[in-house]
């Protein structure tokens, strides 16, 4: 079996975005927030010291709503709490996470918009704004504001970096998603799943001494390694080590007997060679 070309078609990286998110041994993340959370003065007597004492009691009801997911009543404290303290943009936010939550897209937009409007200068905002349009397929959108929370120094910055090179790459800009990921690993050399896309993007690109190097740095990153092995074996058979492609492939299969892809390759790999098995 002869592969010269390996084609990533729009929808791949988020798929890959899927399997890289198991190489550091997580779920791929819904919004959450890492911006610092809204701080409240102690009650002063005061109206608007008050005020804010309160919206401070009911955000601390809502996070305890949260946990048992009870939903509605989360939702209705932060909007009390919102109505009592307009300037927090952590607040704002939240109330439009909490939309989201029980399936209100459309409202949850519309506050994000808001929180936006009323509060440009904070990245919060628009990461979840962001998240928001994305998880809507408003993929364009989405990276508009991922890429300006970023501008405002998001505390987010490592997670929209990788969003910001998944989404630009399947807008086929490669060389763009590579400068994100460039920019990432300059912060941290040793992020796996950076490591893994930059791989898969210089095998796009033919850039094969570029992307074995990436793909091997990912594996020494330890984690879930089965798909970085699928990729260097595709890189190995492209490049013509049909050997060493099924000695990876054998690999694969060690750690999961079940990939089909990888047995039906080592097979079409001992065929072409005219090796009994």
């Amino acid at each position: 079996m002869k592969i010269s070309r390996i084609v990533l078609r729009a929808g791949i990286f988020s798929r890959a975005l899927v399997a890289a998110a198991f190489l550091s041994g997580c779920a791929p993340q819904q919004y959450v927030s890492t911006e610092p959370q809204a701080v409240f003065a102690p009650p002063e007597a005061d109206t608007e010291k008050d005020d804010v004492a309160e919206a401070y009691r009911l955000y601390s009801a809502a996070r305890l709503a949260l946990v048992s997911e009870d939903y509605d009543s989360a939702y209705g404290f932060l909007a009390e709490a919102v109505k009592l303290d307009p300037s927090s943009v952590h607040l704002c936010v939240s109330l439009a996470d909490v939309q989201r939550r029980v399936g209100d897209m459309e409202g949850a937009l519309a506050r994000g918009a808001e929180c936006v409007r009323s509060h440009p200068e904070s990245p919060e905002p628009f990461v979840l704004l962001g998240d928001l349009h994305a998880l809507a397929g408003d993929e364009a959108i989405a990276l508009e504001n991922y890429l300006e929370a970023l501008r405002l120094g998001s505390g987010d910055a490592q997670r929209l970096r990788l969003q910001a090179a998944d989404l630009t790459a399947k807008k086929g800009l490669y060389r763009e998603a590579l400068e994100h990921l460039d920019i990432l690993l300059e912060n941290n050399p040793d992020h796996r799943i950076a490591r893994y896309f930059c791989g898969r993007i210089h095998l796009q690109l033919e850039q094969y001494p570029e992307a074995e190097a990436c793909l091997l740095a990912a594996l020494e990153s330890g984690g879930n390694v089965e798909p970085v092995l699928f990729d260097l074996g595709t890189l190995y058979q492209i490049t013509g080590r049909q050997e060493e492609a099924a000695e990876i492939y054998e690999r694969v299969l060690e750690l999961n007997p079940g990939n089909l892809a990888a047995m039906d390759r080592i097979i079409a790999i001992y065929l072409d060679s005219g090796e009994p098995d």
